[in-house]
């Protein structure tokens, strides 16, 4: 987008010069003073723009790469998707030759010189390329997508900011392992101010929602010494609205009555912490997630409330509370059921 945007500057500014270009040769004193006008222009954006755009002291990318690169077994394959994962992690290893042992593959087929598929190709075809690559390899295999992305057949061992393919689990098991590289990223992003840039505000948004899935997996598992490690972290997310859906998420999807009174006191939390930031999706996402819990607590009208409520903020068809609202036979507008 900004390659097209300098693109159209340049015709711009040339269609401009050629009208006064037969002026400045002319002679006239004004007109010999619009190419240093012109110059002055990129020197006065700079100098207005450089303090909100300085980049020289924002480490948040950085530190994520290395995280994830330094936390993956020798010799290892990590699977890539979108560009917060893609760009950080594709210059440190290429550019920087961090991790030079390891294998980085793009999930999409973009970018990178290795890849294993094409970019224009069917998504059913990657799927199965990558299906293909991953049972023919006998490296230790990471990916940090979610599980319903990532086509693995066999099972998962979570770590909260990524994930390790485990060759003796099948497609729906799931270890959960606490590392203290992760676990000090994590408190260093929870103790630490949010990021004002944009992307890195983004990027952040989505590790709280990753870790928080990973936090709920280990509330459900019941297991005292997992808990008992997770006790200080699930704290630590009181104030992090990402953490505290993702968290909620999973006991909602999977918990028992106990898990979902746990659940609405997170969702009440989060309810707190909402502002302008959230996008429409998001919006559309906590009215499903609020659905959902109601749904699951047997108070059907305030599933369907929250479900067209979803549906209201965020029209898209990949909106689950959709296919929530098809399910319960109901309309996705007021106007009773759908018969």
């Amino acid at each position: 987008s900004y390659g097209m945007l300098a693109f159209w500057m340049g015709c711009g500014f040339c269609l401009v010069w050629d009208k006064v270009r037969s002026w400045v040769k002319d002679g006239k004193p004004f007109f010999r003073l619009i190419p240093l006008f012109g110059l002055l222009i990129p020197i006065f954006l700079l100098q207005k723009n450089l303090n909100a755009n300085d980049r020289s002291h924002d480490h948040f990318a950085e530190n994520n790469a290395r995280m994830i690169l330094g936390g993956v077994e020798p010799d290892a394959v990590l699977f890539v998707y979108g560009d917060s994962e893609t760009g950080p992690l594709g210059y440190f290893h290429f550019a920087e030759g961090v991790r030079p042992d390891i294998k980085l593959l793009s999930m999409q087929g973009l970018v990178y010189p290795n890849r294993i598929l094409s970019p224009l190709i069917s998504e059913g075809r990657k799927k199965a390329v990558i299906e293909s690559f991953l049972r023919d390899t006998q490296k230790p295999v990471y990916f940090m997508t979610s599980e319903n992305d990532f086509p693995n057949t066999f099972g998962n061992i979570h770590f909260g900011f990524y994930k390790k393919m485990n060759r003796r689990g099948n497609s729906s098991s799931i270890q959960l392992r606490f590392d203290k590289g992760v676990e000090n990223y994590f408190k260093t992003l929870v103790e630490g101010p949010k990021p004002k840039d944009r992307w890195n505000r983004h990027r952040h948004n989505k590790l709280m929602h990753q870790f928080g899935d990973f936090l709920g997996y280990t509330l459900l598992s019941e297991d005292p010494k997992l808990n008992n490690k997770a006790g200080g972290l699930v704290k630590a997310m009181e104030n992090q609205y990402y953490g505290l859906t993702g968290m909620a998420e999973i006991l909602i999807q999977h918990g028992n009555s106990n898990h979902l009174k746990t659940a609405q006191e997170w969702l009440a939390k989060a309810d707190s912490l909402m502002d302008e930031t959230l996008s429409k999706e998001r919006l559309g996402r906590h009215h499903y997630l609020r659905g959902f819990l109601a749904y699951r607590i047997g108070n059907r009208e305030q599933a369907i409330k929250q479900f067209r409520s979803s549906l209201k903020v965020y029209k898209h068809p990949e909106n689950p509370s959709r296919n929530a609202l098809q399910r319960l036979n109901v309309k996705a507008s007021e106007g009773g059921d759908s018969s």
